[in-house]
């Protein structure tokens, strides 16, 4: 239909000067639009959609005018020469509102309409005679955001549309509309809007497909990219790996099925090659109502919960119960629930629950617990070496190279799945042994004893930490090759303890170092790293600190806090923006949190010689106490919420991510009244109710393993740490937020001042005490990698034969989860010198030349991966960035 037409509601009219360039005697004259006849008649002008009068008025020769903008058809019109104005500037209008009647007002030889056009955005006219007006597109009302399915609640964000951007309506489900739409980058992307936030075209049909899904559980295999349409050309919204457990809808499309999977920010939807489907099994559901999940049949020994309007997939069913498998921020899990809590759709195949045949068995060292047959699932829990468990079996049940079994726990019976290699039939009394040490070197070096190689068993870690002193000075490369080892490792998050700061060599003063910024988004978009960035420093805990000095600015201290991490929020808002502009990818995806250490009073920092003044604010007033903490934590939480920036096209951004609280917990010998558990529980617990904590929020407390505050006192003992961690535990659970478990590993030399690796046994032992205490073991024991520790830290003067070896060994350490002793004395002149079997610890000495020429000495022991890499005549710490990490297949 011409636009014309549509205005005026009639066809009876004619052209009377077109659009362009036109000769008037010797010149040519440029016309802005198409002049239209109305045989001399004022008919009534009217709208053609819902938009907003952008001004109106009468211009210099005289000529009535009124200008239109029109959102949903992306058109600003002018309506020029009219007789009559029934409309004023800043009105909203709809389609058949009367605007008012031709004219012939201003320079005309005649009653006529000159109708000019311009797209939405743009001062360029077009010709509105050759515009084909068709119904609008629907738009956006609001700004909103973008999920991966239809609730914020169950799914993760994966995008955002502007108000007043347009979009095309797939379907409706559950009142959010499944959308397409187009991205900053331009590719097409999917997702779920609220009803609410969407201006529809109501002469569009929406189907309904809250009820009319049907589905099955699957195993994706390889590893495979989702895209958000069924096209490899849409945008990618995410990747699910090898084994892992997803549920597959039977919508196919392209060669492409549509697909719900787990991620840490919630579920998300998307479409994968249909090929990498491997294990079609069950039915689907949808929960009714918000249930408990079990581990066991009899729903004695709940392992965790599903919400109304979750899909969950039926694994295996009978008249009462069913057991199914459903998405987590933590992964898929797997559990029985009543059937009454279920609307089965479509679950005709589903097999029945069987009758177990019941086999003893133990496991042959630690292992992992996992809701589902692989190692992609979450975690249950763990079963220690040579503990006895039950595997059940049915023919029915075919769980591949995982075996389900039942243990027992210090509460009730759990179930769950554990690599069927590491389980032997079980004899009580006899602790198995693992087996023999890797194969030896056919040529052992002569002072080796075969005897003292040992493997180190070691667990997990998802993250690293790095503090702002080890990574200003990093270069790009610097960035790629750290990230690069991490992601190697099987690490997904690195957390920077405070903001990255340039200091003035001259002046001293600090300011925001922008490149260490942009270097670092780099290299975590291109190894898949996500980034919890820091907003304060360690100064905030410091005794010298004005909190901890005096009462009264005790009391106003934490708010001058806030206005400092304001501004880094700020300033890396900034970079984020500039660097997603410039290379038009959204790098506000890989900021997950922020990164904040707060301390409140368990800390050796609060004893009566440094505190005289505020401990009767902080033991006497808790109640006013704990209402100035809250309140501090309160207005980072605004803050951070606030956190946003405004990209190249004008959408709003939001950096609103987790809050990461990270306290000090010590064993504080010199003033236990102020560190007795059940104490600190209270306040915790009361401190957290009045905090507007989300779900989405994290308690990590740090320097709690591995530190020379705890584990290499004299007075340590595991007990002392575990009613510590049970107060954390608490807390987080009573709030409703995540509890993480900062198991840091290195200790300080006295004499030097100087970070070194704790020994593994240490380190085993922390993580071993510390997993009992969080819900997900290998996902939220993390950090305990930190930047100590990291494989880059190796000193100058080595050989490049010798650090390749070094960095190949120590990654495949990290991996594989032990680290042979033999590997240390291949190395180019390292040779034993000493060990002592009782203690296990066996010393080797390397000799090497650096590049002056001077001789150093590296000391190694089995009981460390490491050493102080220290300079032997300044004490400097020496840190390496090997260039050959590409000749690694990674």
């Amino acid at each position: 239909m011409k636009l014309i037409s549509k205005i005026l509601k009639r066809t009876d009219w004619y052209v009377t000067c077109n659009f362009g360039y036109h000769r008037v005697g010797s010149r040519l004259e440029y016309h802005c639009g198409t002049d239209y006849g109305t045989n001399n008649q004022k008919w009534h002008l009217y709208g053609i959609d819902q938009g907003v009068v952008l001004s109106c008025g009468t211009e210099r020769d005289g000529s009535k005018y009124i200008w239109l903008n029109y959102p949903r058809i992306g058109k600003k019109l002018l309506h020029c020469h009219l007789d009559r104005i029934d409309v004023k500037a800043g009105q909203q209008i709809q389609e058949g509102t009367l605007l008012g009647t031709v004219g012939n007002t201003g320079c005309t030889c005649g009653i006529h309409l000159h109708l000019g056009m311009q797209p939405r955005g743009s001062n360029c006219y077009e010709d509105p005679h050759i515009y084909e007006y068709s119904p609008p597109a629907d738009i956006m009302n609001t700004d909103a955001t973008v999920y991966g399915g239809p609730s914020a609640t169950l799914y993760a964000p994966i995008g955002s549309v502007v108000k007043n951007g347009t979009i095309n309506i797939l379907n409706i489900e559950n009142e959010y509309y499944y959308i397409s739409y187009w991205t900053n980058s331009g590719l097409l992307k999917r997702g779920y809007v609220a009803v609410s936030q969407i201006n529809r075209n109501t002469s569009k049909t929406v189907a309904d497909v809250t009820e009319s899904f049907r589905g099955n559980n699957n195993i994706v295999h390889p590893q495979t990219t989702v895209y958000s349409g069924p096209d490899t050309t849409t945008a990618v919204i995410g990747t699910v790996f090898e084994q892992e457990g997803v549920t597959q809808f039977t919508l196919e499309e392209n060669g492409h099925h549509f697909i719900e999977y787990s991620t840490p920010e919630g579920a998300k939807r998307g479409y994968v090659l249909s090929s990498n489907l491997i294990q079609k099994e069950g039915g689907l559901a949808i929960a009714s109502t918000a249930a408990d999940v079990y581990y066991t049949y009899s729903l004695e020994s709940k392992a965790g919960a599903i919400y109304a309007n979750e899909y969950v997939t039926i694994l295996q069913k009978n008249d009462q119960r069913s057991y199914i498998e459903y998405n987590t921020t933590r992964g898929r899990k797997r559990g029985y629930v009543s059937n009454s809590s279920l609307q089965f759709l479509g679950v005709g195949n589903v097999p029945a629950l069987p009758n177990y045949s019941e086999e003893a068995l133990m496991p042959t060292e630690t292992m992992n617990v996992y809701f589902g047959p692989s190692d992609q699932y979450a975690v249950v829990g763990s079963i220690n070496k040579g503990e006895r468990v039950t595997r059940l079996s049915s023919p029915t049940f075919n769980t591949g190279n995982y075996s389900f079994i039942q243990y027992s726990t210090a509460e009730d019976p759990q179930r769950g799945y554990v690599a069927a290699s590491g389980l032997i039939p079980y004899v009580p009394g006899v602790v198995p042994d693992p087996g023999p040490s890797p194969d030896p070197d056919p040529n052992p070096n002569p002072n080796q004893d075969p005897d003292v190689l040992e493997q180190w068993p070691v667990g997990k870690v998802a993250g690293s930490f790095l503090q702002d002193w080890g990574a200003n000075a990093f270069t790009e490369k610097m960035w790629d090759d750290e990230l690069c080892a991490m992601k190697y490792m099987g690490m997904k998050y690195l957390i920077i303890q405070q903001p990255l700061m340039i200091e003035d060599p001259e002046t001293k003063e600090k300011s925001f170092n922008e490149p260490a910024y942009k270097d670092c988004l780099r290299a975590a978009k291109k190894h898949g790293i996500k980034l919890m960035l820091g907003l304060s420093s360690d100064k905030y805990c410091s005794p010298e600190h004005e909190f901890f000095t005096n009462i009264d600015k005790a009391k106003n201290a934490v708010k001058i806090d806030v206005e400092e991490a304001k501004e880094t929020l700020k300033s890396i808002a900034k970079q984020v923006q500039e660097l997603s502009d410039a290379e038009d990818i959204d790098y506000s995806e890989l900021i997950c949190g922020w990164y904040f250490i707060q301390e409140f009073y368990n800390s050796n920092k609060f004893i009566p010689s440094r505190l005289s003044s505020i401990l009767p604010f902080i033991q006497d007033s808790s109640d006013q106490y704990r209402e100035v903490m809250s309140s501090h934590l309160n207005q980072y939480i605004e803050a951070i919420q606030a956190a946003s920036y405004v990209d190249k096209n004008g959408t709003p951004i939001s950096l609103d991510r987790s809050l990461v609280l990270s306290p000090y917990y010590k064993i504080n010998h010199e003033a236990p009244h102020l560190c007795n558990p059940a104490q600190y529980a209270q306040f915790l617990t009361s401190m957290f109710a009045a905090t507007k904590f989300r779900g989405q929020d994290i308690l990590m407390p740090q320097d709690g393993f591995g530190t020379n505050n705890i584990d290499q006192t004299p007075e340590y003992k595991p007990e002392d740490v575990k009613p510590w961690l049970a107060v954390y535990q608490k807390a987080a659970e009573e709030r409703g937020i995540f509890l993480w478990i900062n198991n840091e590993n290195f200790g300080v030399e006295e004499d030097e001042g100087i970070y070194f690796p704790i020994p593994v046994e240490k380190f085993i032992r922390n993580y071993e005490l510390t997993g009992e205490y969080v819900k997900e073991q290998e996902e939220h024991i993390v950090f305990t990698w930190n930047h100590y520790y990291n494989p880059m830290h190796v000193r100058e003067g080595y050989t490049t034969e010798m650090i390749k070896e070094y960095h190949k060994q120590f990654r495949n350490f990290v991996v594989d989860t032990y680290l042979p002793l033999e590997i240390l004395v291949k190395m180019v002149g390292a040779r034993i010198v000493a060990d002592d079997r009782n203690t296990r610890t066996v010393k080797v000495e390397m000799t090497v030349e650096n590049e002056n020429g001077d001789i150093l000495t590296e000391m190694i022991y089995a009981d460390q991966v490491g050493t102080p890499f220290i300079d032997e005549t300044d004490h400097k710490w020496y840190v390496w960035y090997p260039e050959f990490l590409s000749d690694f297949d990674l």
